[in-house]
């Protein structure tokens, strides 16, 4: 079966990583509620080749692990002043 979202407790908060596809770009997006708004952002993957933008896709996701959305969260954080 393939996976398609991970799931993570990282710097207080509870983060979904998920592969997407929105407006035709492939991408992985981290996930996460604060309160008063939610936080969805992550790398998009478009150069113009469908196949080669799946692969980047699918590399990038399985590579994700607690090391790098922890550092991952950790900036958005910062830069959020939160």
């Amino acid at each position: 079966m393939k996976q398609w979202i991970k799931l993570f407790e990282s710097n207080g908060r509870q983060v979904a990583v998920e592969m997407t596809d929105e407006d035709d770009k492939l991408g992985v997006t981290f996930r996460w509620k604060e309160d008063d708004f939610a936080v969805d952002t992550g790398p998009q993957f478009n150069t113009g080749d469908d196949e080669k933008d799946y692969e980047l896709q699918q590399k990038f996701f399985d590579k994700v692990d607690q090391k790098i959305t922890d550092k991952y969260v950790a900036g958005i954080i910062e830069q959020l002043g939160l």
